[in-house]
């Protein structure tokens, strides 16, 4: 069966990726949270092997990773700003706004099978704020505890980033758990979470910003994640 957009016509080029991706996302989303509630057994074989189809499909983390950033502005007429640039014509229309991105979170797995990544992953991410305006990023660098927190602005991200654009610290184990209780204790402003991993981690058992959380798996080994989306980093 063809994807249909919001007009109910046959979906094509950018909106069908989008419904594609969408589904995928769900699909992958609904199979961990019965796997971690029930175990894999739970779900049946030949639902086993599509959604195994489905996790080895590549997407684009990039634009992942942008649309998951835009996904959390909101664009709206608003009556009450009206339009200054009809008035002097005697119309009453609404001002189209957007509001701004909240506070984002961004987890970097410091381990060394991550850390070739982290410079593209950053570059990307810097393209992104400076697109999307985020109030505020704090970036942690995490191996088994929070090693470096960077509080960051859109607007000089790279600056206030300085040498870790280029030369990212090394870690030793990992244990992201200890990041996301920083992020839980520390940044109370995010509404947003992207991890950058290779997924080889404890998890923690219940975390605030699960539903609202990107990972972009470096080692895309792992079938699915244990909350929020995934996708699989390349090169």
């Amino acid at each position: 069966m063809q994807p249909k957009d919001e007009a109910g016509k046959p979906a094509t080029g950018a909106a069908k990726d989008a419904l594609d991706r969408e589904v995928r996302g769900r699909v992958m989303q609904a199979a961990a949270q019965v796997k971690a509630a029930s175990g894999i057994g739970s779900i049946p074989g030949h639902l086993r092997g599509l959604i195994a189809e489905l996790g080895q499909s590549r997407v684009d983390w990039k634009h992942e990773l942008r649309e998951f950033v835009t996904a959390r502005c909101a664009s709206d007429y608003d009556w009450s700003r009206l339009n200054r640039r009809v008035r002097h014509r005697g119309l009453r229309l609404p001002s189209l706004y957007s509001e701004q991105v909240g506070g984002i979170a961004v987890m970097i797995d410091t381990s060394g099978s991550c850390h070739r990544a982290i410079p593209a992953f950053l570059g990307e991410l810097l393209a992104v704020a400076n697109d999307t305006k985020p109030e505020v990023i704090h970036v942690i660098f995490v191996d088994t505890q929070v090693q470096h927190h960077v509080e960051a602005s859109a607007d000089n991200f790279e600056a206030d980033m300085g040498e870790f654009m280029t030369r990212p610290p090394f870690g030793g184990g990992t244990d992201l758990r200890a990041g996301f209780s920083w992020i839980e204790a520390n940044a109370p402003d995010v509404e947003a979470v992207i991890c950058l991993t290779d997924m080889m981690t404890p998890w923690p058992d219940a975390f605030d910003l699960a539903d609202n959380t990107l990972f972009v798996d470096t080692d895309d080994s792992n079938d699915d994640s244990p909350f929020g989306r995934k996708v699989a980093f390349t090169d």
